[in-house]
């Protein structure tokens, strides 16, 4: 067998099959954002906005799988097809949400500061950079701090799609777990370090080097159920441990409410806990065990998961814009909660229809690496039924 031959099959060390549809990672992503729309409303609100890290584990959790799966068929990844499709995924829809804000404020007669503060903002978050005005405290963000979760995303993006393949060329599946569990903890441990030398709250939470582990944790995630027999075990494993969802959600309602992320100290104690958490839940959908996993698929839940991308764009500029047009509508929390919710979930679903969705069907021109070698027959009789949605 020549070198690029064994190389070409040297990948397949485990069945994995391609990702169906799930509606529970839709409930899943309707639920965490209306948490954020809540807890942006209310200000005073005591508690750690846990819910966006349920949205890094669960993207990592499905970017890797499906990187797994161009793996497992041809043994690479085509990097540069997967950069235009992230792109076609986020930046229409982000792009016109900052167009759309900023023409509105302009037409209402903003001062030139305001100008000034939101073609700053604005810059940040298209070129994916706002998490880092934000941690290094260049910058607090006027209508556009949601955007930093993007920001780290997409950095995150770029990382592992560089990393997972190199990875997987030089240790294979399993080892490359070892890989990702090992990051992860030197992390939590850099994060701690970094709040015992001082830094501030906002640095510890804003940074890529200090939160990038909620993605990783669904990588890790994703790496570990890819493994032969490893779904039998989970399901075991959730068997014994009968309401293990349940539980979790619990977790995370608790976490949410008695945690702060006014101190570094508490960045770095519940971040861990949430995306721990997180990842249990993301794993009863993806095997089907569990009440959680019924709850989320209840239409309502589904259908708002659906646009969960424009609302989390679209709430948190229409809630801060009461600030400075109060003679449309008055500044106060009900206020907020209803204009964030109830216009983020109109404009979402515009957005949706009039941009994403027909970006969404362009995606299909850029497809992973082709098939370059039959794969073993054990990766094509897989018998575990393996459903999840597209990111």
């Amino acid at each position: 067998m020549r070198p690029a031959e064994a190389e070409a099959t040297e990948p397949w060390n485990g069945p994995i099959a391609r990702l169906r549809y799930t509606p529970g990672f839709d409930g899943l992503r309707a639920v965490s954002v209306l948490a954020v729309v809540f807890v942006h409303s209310w200000p005073q609100f005591p508690g750690y906005p846990v819910r966006v890290d349920t949205f890094f584990v669960l993207s990592g959790f499905l970017i890797t799988w499906k990187f797994l799966e161009e793996w497992s068929a041809s043994g690479r990844i085509n990097v540069r097809n997967f950069y235009i499709r992230r792109f076609l995924r986020l930046a229409p829809a982000l792009w016109a949400m900052l167009a759309g804000t900023f023409l509105v404020f302009a037409a209402s007669g903003m001062s030139a500061a305001l100008s000034g503060n939101l073609q700053a903002d604005a810059l940040g978050a298209v070129f994916y950079v706002s998490n880092w005005t934000q941690a290094l405290g260049l910058r607090t963000s006027v209508l556009y701090g949601q955007t930093w979760s993007l920001s780290l995303e997409e950095q995150f993006y770029v990382a592992w799609a560089a990393a997972l393949p190199f990875c997987l060329r030089r240790w294979g599946i399993g080892r490359t777990r070892s890989v990702t569990l090992a990051a992860i903890l030197v992390l939590g441990l850099y994060r701690t370090s970094l709040v015992l030398w001082g830094a501030s709250a906002a640095r510890v939470y804003f940074g890529f080097d200090t939160h990038v582990d909620a993605c990783l944790a669904g990588c890790l995630l994703a790496l570990c159920l890819a493994q032969p027999r490893v779904p039998e075990q989970a399901r075991a494993w959730f068997a014994r441990l009968r309401y293990a969802p349940e539980a979790a959600v619990l977790g995370l309602v608790a976490v949410s409410a008695l945690a702060t992320i006014r101190k570094p100290q508490d960045v770095a104690m519940f971040v861990p806990v949430d995306y721990l958490l997180s990842a249990v839940i993301i794993a009863s959908i993806f095997l089907e065990v569990g009440l959680v996993r019924k709850i989320l698929q209840w239409p309502i839940l589904v259908r708002i998961g659906t646009i969960s991308y424009g609302i989390y764009l679209w709430h948190y500029p229409l809630m801060m814009g009461i600030r400075y047009a109060p003679r449309f509508l008055p500044p106060s929390q009900r206020s907020a909660l209803l204009l964030g919710l109830c216009g983020g979930i109109a404009m979402a679903s515009v957005s949706y229809r009039l941009i994403e969705r027909p970006c969404l069907r362009l995606r299909s021109r850029f497809p992973g690496a082709r098939v370059r070698a039959r794969p073993p027959r054990e990766c094509l009789d897989n018998p575990i039924p393996l459903p999840a949605s597209e990111s």
